[in-house]
């Protein structure tokens, strides 16, 4: 059944298979077929955690790409007191939550609508420039049903709680955004139709229950900042998808001009300094609207201060040989009263390996949950019923304290973009993880901004930080399907 003109119904979910070192989609003649999988099965219905450790075969259980993704995003801001809430306009659509609160713990909690509480493949989060500016950052933990946000400020040097007034002021008095995104696996009928309740308008204006891959587009591109100026960084591992030209604005922000293709409402979006740049604790929000452009704002935790990259001296903060940021952000294409993106690739029209926009259908996403063994604080590869771990096959330290990750072989294609959020517990810390890498590897550097340096977990001390309980990073890709 053409993606495109599956209908929208509620009702039956899709099953889920198991297989080692595959992804792939599942057809509903596969299904019909009766590839069982009990170990999976098993798996799903029960919540049973599938973990893979450094030191076991290296290969993940993984669970075979979807034949649909469900996608979700939406704009928190705050009132002048620091009450958070949900907001949603053309530009900017609230797909996929239902309500926001504070938390027991203090954090931003979002439920999430029935139609969207599916298990997750990857997160997003972000903040807007104005809390950047101030040092602040955020990290994530999420389930079928919630997400709850966990705010790290910088130049306070710990976790905000949002139980006290004097926090939720930190974020009240700057009138800025906590932006979150997922892409969840999306119910499919027998035949192959879509399951999912879109719901347009039904919790308000622009407010859906959710959406899917066949309703929005994938944008993503890394830039490149070897002589301190960005450039696209583009090539046969790396697509860039979305972008017409970058350059930096007259506030000294880095702007991101999107293409003509993909000019529309933004469901989702993050940027993710590299390993390169979190090094040297630099971190990053996201402004500009985003319809036609993204602006980005850098902020040096070494400086405590934001960067202006019309300024040589911060430019040079930011420039080397390999120093990158990878972008992404998903459109609508199809949502009634929103400005729509296109689904037309129109490859290589703004440069080599610089697509206009993706087809429905065309990008993989793939995502897993890396956590840390309570024993020793080593990584591991974890994927359960609320949290699948997609398109990998291994992990382990890097000699220079680093944590790599392998993509499996069917997981292998070129790389749009790639995300990388911190669980709460690890957000107490301010850790950041920086990303390089391309096709079949990646590598992610970590940093704290409390202690502010890189760690080594090839120290135990270093170790110790993310051996806490609930301590996990959850790692996200793009890929465009070959």
């Amino acid at each position: 059944m053409d993606r495109s003109s599956r209908t929208t119904k509620s009702g039956e979910r899709a099953v889920m298979y198991v297989r080692l070192g595959e992804v792939r989609p599942v057809s509903g003649r596969m299904r019909r077929a009766g590839m069982s999988m009990v170990t999976a099965l098993l798996a799903v219905l029960l919540g049973a955690s599938v973990s893979v450790g450094a030191a076991a075969s290296g290969v993940s259980p993984e669970i075979i790409v979807p034949e649909q993704y469900l996608i979700g995003g939406c704009a928190i801001g705050f009132s002048a007191y620091g009450v958070p809430r949900l907001e949603a306009q053309r530009s900017r659509p609230c797909i996929g939550a239902a309500s926001v609160s504070v938390s027991p713990a203090g954090d931003v909690n979002v439920v999430l609508t029935e139609a969207s509480r599916l298990p997750v493949i990857r997160l997003l989060v972000s903040v807007s420039t104005q809390l950047t500016r101030r040092g602040i950052s955020a990290g994530i933990s999420a389930g079928k049903d919630t997400v709850a946000v966990r705010l790290y400020d910088d130049l306070l040097g710990r976790r905000l709680d949002l139980r006290y007034a004097t926090d939720r002021r930190r974020l009240g008095a700057l009138g800025g955004q906590v932006n979150v995104g997922w892409t969840k696996q999306a119910p499919v009928g027998g035949d192959g139709e879509s399951l999912v309740e879109l719901g347009i308008d039904a919790l308000g204006p622009y407010r859906d229950l959710a959406t899917t891959d066949a309703e929005t587009v994938q944008g993503g591109c890394v830039i490149r900042f070897d002589t301190g100026l960005p450039r696209v960084h583009a090539n046969a591992a790396h697509i860039c998808t979305g972008v017409q030209s970058v350059g930096i604005t007259s506030l000294g922000k880095l702007a991101v001009n999107l293409s003509a293709e993909q000019r529309g409402s933004v469901v989702n979006a993050q940027a993710d300094p590299d390993e390169t740049l979190t090094a040297r604790g630099i971190v990053m929000g996201i402004g500009g609207g985003g319809v036609d452009a993204f602006h980005y704002q850098f902020y040096d935790s070494r400086l405590n201060r934001p960067l202006n990259l019309n300024v040589a001296t911060d430019r040079a903060r930011v420039a080397g040989s390999y120093s990158n940021v990878w972008l992404t952000w998903t459109k609508t294409a199809t949502r009634l009263g929103a400005v729509n993106a296109s689904q037309d690739p129109a490859i290589d029209k703004y440069g080599a390996f610089m697509n206009g926009s993706s087809a429905a259908g065309s990008t993989i996403q793939t995502g897993c949950t890396i956590r840390f063994s309570q024993v020793d604080g080593k990584p591991f590869l974890s994927g359960t019923s609320a949290a699948l771990c997609t398109g990998v096959k291994s992990v382990a330290v890097t000699s220079s304290g680093a944590i790599s990750v392998a993509a499996s072989s069917a997981a292998s294609a070129p790389v749009v973009s790639t995300t990388t959020v911190s669980s709460r517990s690890v957000t107490d810390y301010g850790v950041r993880a920086g990303v390089s890498g391309g096709i079949g590897a990646s590598v992610y550097r970590l940093y704290s901004l409390r202690l502010g340096r890189v760690l080594d977990l090839n120290k135990r001390d270093d170790r110790l930080i993310l051996q806490r309980s609930g301590s996990w990073l959850s790692v996200g890709w793009s890929r465009q399907r070959v």
